[in-house]
């Protein structure tokens, strides 16, 4: 009987250690998408490309660090498939976090766009901008708030 006790919490004790230790977070094409143009918003310029940013975390949790982030975007035709992800990790014996928050941005640059409607998917969501055109910048999933 008392193995049993000594055991459970031996086993308690382990899993409250665990729950202090450092989290993994992995992202995958989640966050708000703009498409930047040429004058740093909906001027997208014939024969020129576009930039891609994704805002994929508003506010880091406390505790996160080592930060890595990617984006890449494949063009077939007249459709850009863009896909980013964002790695980090959180300290979870931090208690006390500054005020200030982190966000977590990626981006990434067309190939240089022909005039046409090009179609732009992203988190399973889709959209389409003109080129050459001048006017709303194009966005997914509430955009990019920069």
């Amino acid at each position: 009987m008392m193995r049993t006790k000594l055991w459970l919490t031996l086993l308690s004790l382990s899993s409250l250690l665990a729950c202090e230790g450092v989290e993994e977070v992995s992202l995958e094409d989640v966050g708000g998408l703009c498409v930047w143009g040429a004058d740093d918003g909906g001027t997208y310029v014939e024969d020129e490309s576009v930039e891609l940013r994704v805002l994929m975390v508003e506010c880091l949790e406390c505790g996160a660090s080592e930060v890595t982030t990617t984006c890449s975007v494949d063009q077939e035709g007249t459709t850009l498939h863009v896909h980013a992800t964002a790695d980090y990790t959180i300290d979870q014996s931090v208690e006390t976090c500054l005020t200030v928050c982190e966000t977590v941005f990626v981006s990434c640059e067309s190939e240089p766009l022909a005039a046409g409607t090009y179609t732009l998917e992203y988190g399973g969501e889709s959209t389409s901008f003109e080129v050459p055109s001048a006017g709303e910048m194009a966005t997914l999933d509430g955009g990019c708030s920069i």
